[in-house]
């Protein structure tokens, strides 16, 4: 027996008033962080990664906010950028990194880094502590522990393990337009020792 037009039609507005709604619900025009330059400098390392801004400091420090922490000669000996490369950055004090753009996309950051004793007899007790500050795009502000870094029992550059705030920030920082801003900061506490950064990346694709 054929169904009534009419029953047909009371099944067909229903779909097409949901597919209206989630259409209307979906995140079209939401911001995005353009294109990136990414690479995978880590042996080792399958991930896909951009450099920070400023993050090999050949250009000196542009936009870095710099306490105790200097621009100097001698770049890391992985060549993980370039060999070409030139300069670190020293740090006894603290280093903190300009804002730049991330989405849910961008979870964690890796880089190079060593450290030296100071002049003296004294040991290296000093560390370096990692953090983030993530900023939505309509003001809300959140500040995260990544991790810390202890001398090694060696001066030479290695590569830190993945400081991950994609394990701690919420998705409301998200929320306004799918990007924040974030800002890396190092942090030397303890005595006896300096810390070297160099080849700050981030990865654009560890949280998919």
């Amino acid at each position: 027996m054929k169904l009534p037009s009419l029953r047909v039609s009371s099944l067909l507005l229903p779909l097409a008033a949901l597919a209206a709604i989630l259409v209307s619900a979906s995140p079209a025009g939401a911001a995005t962080c353009g294109t990136r330059t990414l690479s995978k400098p880590f042996p080792g390392d399958a991930n896909s990664y951009f450099l920070a801004p400023g993050g090999s400091f050949e250009s000196g420090s542009p936009a870095w906010a710099l306490s105790n922490a200097s621009v100097v000669s001698g770049n890391e000996t992985l060549y993980l950028r370039s060999p070409e490369d030139k300069r670190s950055l020293r740090i006894a004090g603290s280093a903190t990194s300009p804002a730049f753009c991330i989405t849910a996309d961008d979870p964690l950051a890796r880089l190079v880094v060593r450290t030296a004793r100071t002049s003296g007899g004294t040991p290296n007790y000093s560390q370096l502590n990692v953090s983030v500050t993530l900023r939505n795009a309509a003001g809300s502000v959140a500040s995260y522990y990544l991790g810390t870094l202890l001398p090694p029992g060696h001066e030479g550059w290695y590569v830190s393990p993945r400081f991950d705030w994609g394990i701690q920030a919420g998705t409301w920082i998200f929320a306004h337009d799918g990007t924040a801003t974030a800002q890396l900061t190092f942090t030397v506490q303890g005595g006896g020792g300096v810390w070297f950064v160099d080849d700050v990346f981030v990865d654009p694709f560890a949280g998919r």
